[in-house]
């Protein structure tokens, strides 16, 4: 404000009239001493130091000012004005003047009669000095600071709830009620204190104290990995101010006064500045863009964000010398010539004007008259000896410094503990509740930091004191912006905290909007209650879209999973040159840029694996190249030095040689485990198979087993195993790929049951292996363990969802793999890494204990099953299981008990009738697939004594299958987005895929499908009856091993779940050089088949010497009946009862 537009002539009509509380002032004039202007404004008025101070303390959240003028009970100073604390001459200096230099002077330190009025007169008013409180008077005097002391209470509530353990949702609001008069506290305590050490410092305190809630909750988010939630609080908080408090404050004013004015030069400065905080935030988002992948975004946007953090730091310093030294006159409030017309009530009338005038003597300029009156316009002493800032400032301090100095750090300790418990509660909110991590760091953290502000802010706004309101609104907004994100991006980085300015997209774009529409409104330096209509609308939109809005990861995370994944699995999935000898580094999704707690958790859990597998790792300088393909991957781990010679023997035999040798003592139970985990170990470096090591527990059950008589031993005594992740071990997690679901190892009484089976019949489980997020996929990766790579090329997918365990035994390190399927997830991986499988019907082996995704729907059920190395532990180990009785553990198995040697008796001499299968005319399989398919019905053929061949003509399959996609997400895909979610991580392409394909559907449409599949059920066994068919014989996949994520159609595993019959798959040969020449012709218009197309003539060559494998079905709860019709078909074509990858 320019110094000529603060000067007014003297007018008999117009006198006094900017003077508060009946206390008159005098006319702008030049005094008789020379005295200018700017000066004797500061003289007369006592301004400067005030709005200095109030200003500086808006900008810091710091309204404690005006808070404790309208909060603090009467009796508490003499002649208040609406400043905290604020007791002022109405001269504003140590005299009285009438104008000229020459007047004598009386000030309280030089007039005794003035002295004592002023001490009877706080004696009167109940006013104590605060060097004469004592404990309990400053005790009172603190209780009674502010409207929000009550709510206290709950600090100890919550400290109490958490202590003992109640419902985290409970323990979030006690907490979070808790957390808004602690925050009033430490404002009042941080003014007390900044009243005691001058302006300048009092300032810089308030600045630095004035967001202390918002930074204690965002560093203990930082520490805890809250990523998401620490963000959404910053920008909420700038949304809360500028859209809720700012327009309430506009409200506020606006239902008394028709228009408000402000201070046009500080609010244009403070738009200034918001525009540059919105944009440190819109570079680094439009920066992570330009990048091909996301760990180079990562890095990038790493270093930008920090050196912007410096800079920002700097303009902030750089704003508060702008505002307290060199540029103050810039931010005195309008309240001389802009605040008589401000004062505008609904009739048009000046209210300010019309209270003066009606409280004002005319023409004052001679001293007092009377002690009396010269003590309404004198500083009154309040602590024995006043300082001169005390006096010029008129701020009296309430409690003593000792007294602020413990309340403070009483107080911020509090907000520390009473934060740490809110923040590690917001889990259990989320998952409770149904509210997004995103809701409540936008919509609900910033209510707690900024409550008390909120009422001061719009308190004073209904004071017409428009200056204040928008500096707390606009200023508190400026402080997150340019200190504290700032401040938490370089915490981060200290504390090795992956903190970027690379926000959510979403929530830049609101505080982008936000900050466009409030500089458009500060722009005139008026305000009305209209606008302030128009920004809390803003913010209900706001907390409207952010309720609905998803919880995922930005943009180019999702975007980039599936091209870091292919790009890095053959190298990230291996340790790599730059690792120490010992170090694991075979996670290819470590250096995603994802901004949620996810990565932490993630870390963790792999940092607790690599601590069991480290001392069985290998060098890194030993393990062949990721460019090495074809089986001298798998001879490998033969020739390494890692495994003796013994070690190389045990794991080398079949498994009934070494069942044999367990039970009949020629090798111990501890030797054979201890030679497995060390292949499983080697095996994990050269695929990233493994999930949980079980090493600790298998060797002490190994030591037991050792231990007993002969004749305790059990069928699979000794025998190492391997199971699924999904599979529950006690005291093990089960993650199914979800990060939430880390750390959480489930307890003995939810073991699965085919587990404790297997472990009574004398197996030894020594680790859980791999599978995809969701479990839902025909490949295997996840954001915790990363991709499983095939065990002949880590460029080509295993396949899935049960490829940790199809990897693991293609390199001989487990006899017998248990996984699950429910279209096609035993099968698929067992096909292509060359092994044997088995999906028996819904029922048949125990589920209990195996947690899946969509729980719960009966319609497509998961069913359990082996995977084996050889033709006859697939018959083991179904024996194995049935043989416990499950049926009398699990309610829902069918009691039939396992007779394989009866239906073989009977199958004798029979001659089976076959339906061929070659395609299902939906995807035509490549020519390796269907030339090993049509070389083995030749063979079968060719006996036409035992095997009669019909041709199946697949019908029904497309209605089959249409149906079941849509019954895979009758909900939505809400189970599994809530899962994701729930934990953070981003959604890997193919969930994301599958959880977008359609709504939920009613309850009734649902019966209405389940009625729909049961039809088509009925048809296919008619169908199947009237052929008179024993098996089905038909392609597993249209394809061998692929490029990862080039797995689409699986429609030739899925039908059979759809139909419920049982399945076995079995390897026949391999991909050659010769199938290289054959062209596949893709039908037009299919979709499915020219992609197909395009891999074959892609990567055709890297498929050569891959397993092909086929599948044989039969009627349903008869797997019985297709291991004999398995073990006939191989044993007539002689295709060898082998892995195809040795």
């Amino acid at each position: 404000m320019a110094t000529s537009s603060l000067i007014r002539e003297p007018s008999s009509s117009r006198t006094n009239t900017n003077c508060k509380n009946n206390n008159p002032q005098l006319p702008f004039t030049m005094s008789s001493n020379g005295v200018s202007v700017k000066d004797r404004f500061k003289q007369v008025y006592g301004r400067h130091r005030i709005h200095r101070r109030s200003t500086l303390l808006s900008l810091s959240n710091a309204a404690h000012a005006a808070r404790r003028a309208n909060s603090m009970p009467p009796g508490h100073g003499i002649s208040r004005s609406g400043t905290s604390g604020v007791r002022t001459a109405s001269m504003g200096t140590k005299q009285l003047s009438s104008g000229d230099g020459d007047a004598p002077k009386h000030t309280i330190e030089n007039d005794p009669n003035l002295a004592e009025l002023a001490a009877k007169r706080d004696e009167t008013n109940g006013f104590i000095p605060a060097h004469k409180k004592t404990v309990l008077q400053t005790m009172k005097t603190i209780a009674l600071s502010n409207y929000a002391n009550p709510l206290l209470v709950f600090v100890p509530v919550g400290i109490a709830c958490h202590a003992v353990g109640v419902n985290p949702v409970v323990v979030f609001v006690m907490n979070f009620l808790a957390i808004i008069p602690l925050a009033a506290l430490l404002s009042y305590a941080t003014e007390e204190i900044s009243i005691r050490i001058g302006e300048t410092l009092g300032g810089l305190m308030n600045a630095s104290f004035g967001n202390a809630v918002e930074l204690i909750v965002g560093i203990i988010a930082l520490l805890q990995d809250e990523i998401t939630v620490l963000q959404a609080s910053l920008l909420g908080s700038m949304l809360s101010n500028l859209l809720l408090v700012l327009g309430m404050c506009f409200i506020a004013g606006g239902s008394r006064y028709k228009e408000q004015s402000f201070n046009y030069t500080s609010a244009q400065m403070s738009a200034s500045l918001l525009i540059l905080s919105i944009s440190s935030l819109l570079i680094p988002a439009a920066f992570s863009n330009s990048f091909d992948t996301a760990a180079e975004a990562e890095d990038g946007v790493l270093k930008i964000s920090r050196g912007t953090s410096v800079i920002l730091l700097v303009v902030y310093a750089t704003y508060l010398v702008f505002q307290l030294k060199t540029h103050t006159y810039l931010y005195e409030e309008a309240e001389d010539e802009e605040r008589d017309i401000a004062g505008v009530d609904r009739e048009g009338n000046d209210i300010e004007m019309q209270q003066q005038r009606t409280t004002q003597p005319e023409g004052f300029e001679s001293t007092l008259p009377t002690d009396e009156a010269r003590l309404d316009n004198t500083t009154t002493a309040t602590e024995g000896a006043v300082s001169e800032e005390e006096e010029e400032g008129g701020e009296v301090a309430n409690i003593t410094p000792i007294a602020a100095i413990i309340l403070l750090i009483c107080v911020t300790v509090l907000v520390a503990v009473c934060a740490e418990f809110l923040v590690s509660s917001i889990d259990a909110l989320v998952e409770e509740s149904g509210i997004s991590r995103t809701w409540v760091g936008l919509i609900l953290l910033p209510i707690v930091g900024n409550a008390a502000e909120h009422v001061t802010a719009v308190t004073v706004a209904y004071k017409n004191k428009m200056d204040l309101a928008i500096g707390v609104a606009v200023g508190s907004s400026l402080q997150i912006a340019l200190l504290v994100t700032p401040f938490m991006c370089l915490l981060g980085w200290w504390t090795g905290h992956a903190m970027s300015l690379d926000f959510n997209t979403f929530e830049v774009v609101l505080l982008f909007v936000t900050v466009i529409l409030v500089n458009y409104l500060i722009g005139d330096g008026k305000s009305n209650y209209l606008e302030g209509v128009l920004l809390c609308a803003v913010y209900l939109i706001i907390a409207v879209a952010v309720w609905f809005y998803p919880e995922v990861a930005s943009r180019s995370v999702i975007s980039d999973i599936s091209r870091e994944l292919v790009m890095e699995s053959s190298q990230s999935c291996l340790p790599t040159e730059q690792d120490d000898a010992n170090t694991l580094h075979f996670h290819p999704l470590r250096a995603m840029a994802v901004k949620t707690r996810w990565q932490a958790v993630r870390d963790k859990k792999l940092a607790e694996q690599h601590a069991i597998l480290e001392p069985y790792l290998l060098s890194t300088s030993s393990l062949p190249s990721p460019v090495v393909a074809g089986s001298e991957r798998i001879r490998y781990v033969n020739e390494c030095a890692a495994l003796t010679d013994r070690e190389v023997e045990i794991t080398s035999w079949p498994a009934s040689n070494l069942l044999q040798s367990l039970r009949e003592g020629t090798a111990t139970c501890v030797e054979v485990t201890t030679a497995f985990i060390q292949r499983v170990t080697i095996a994990h470096q050269l695929t990233n198979c493994l999930t949980e090591p079980l090493f600790s527990s298998a060797l002490s059950r190994a030591a037991e087993l050792d231990a007993l008589p002969p004749s305790s031993r059990r069928p699979l005594h000794g025998l190492p195993i391997s199971l699924k992740d999904q599979f529950n071990v006690a005291g093990v997690d089960t993650t199914l790929g979800y990060i939430s679901r880390c750390h959480a190892p489930a307890p003995k009484s939810e073991q699965s049951v085919l587990v404790s089976i297997l472990q009574d019949a004398g197996a030894i489980p020594i680790v859980k292996t791999n599978l995809p997020q969701s479990i839902l996929w025909c490949e295997t990766q996840n954001p915790i363990f990363g991709i499983t790579t095939h065990p002949l090329n880590p460029a080509y997918t295993p396949g899935g969802s049960t490829g940790g365990e199809a990897a693991l035994l293609a390199h001989s390190a487990s006899h017998l793999g248990w996984g699950t399927d429910i279209g096609g997830s035993i099968r698929i991986p067992a096909a292509l890494c060359g092994l044997w499988g088995l999906k028996p019907s819904s029922t048949r082996i125990p589920y209990s204990g195996v947690p899946v995704s969509q729980e719960g729907q009966p319609a497509i059920p998961s069913v359990v099953g082996p995977l084996t190395r050889e033709m006859g532990m697939l018959e083991v180990g179904m024996r194995a299981v049935l043989g416990g009785k499950p049926w009398e553990r699990d309610p829902g198995v069918a009691p039939m008990p396992w007779r394989y040697e009866e239906v073989k008796a009977a199958y004798v001499g029979k001659k089976v009738r076959i339906g061929v299968m070659g395609t299902d005319h939906i995807v035509t399989p490549l020519p390796p697939v269907q030339r090993v398919f049509e070389e083995l019905v030749q063979k079968l053929k060719g006996m036409p004594e035992k095997y009669e061949l019909v041709e199946w003509p697949a019908l029904g399959h497309r209605e089959c299958l249409t149906l079941m996609d849509r019954m895979y997400t009758v909900d939505g895909g809400e189970e599994i987005r809530r899962s994701v979610t729930k934990g953070g991580e981003p959604f890997l392409p193919h969930v994301e895929r599958l959880i977008s394909r359609g709504k939920a559907v009613s309850v009734l449409e649902y019966w209405e499908m389940n009625t729909e599949k049961i039809k088509l059920q009925k048809a296919y066994l008619e169908l199947w009856t009237s052929a008179g068919l024993d098996f089905v014989l038909c392609p597993v996949m249209p394809h061998p091993a692929v490029p990862h994520e080039r797995t689409k159609w699986v429609g030739y595993t899925k039908i059979w779940n759809f139909l419920d019959l049982p399945a076995a798959v079995f390897p026949v040969d391999k991909v050659t050089h010769e199938d290289m020449w054959k062209e596949y012709v893709a039908r037009e218009g299919t979709e499915m088949e020219e992609m197909l197309k395009a891999t074959w003539e892609e990567f055709g060559k890297g498929m050569v010497g891959m397993p092909v494998g086929l599948q044989l079905v039969g009627r349903r709860l008869r797997e019985e009946e297709v291991l004999v019709g398995l073990e006939r078909v191989v044993e007539d074509c002689k295709l060898g009862t082998e892995p195809m990858v040795s």
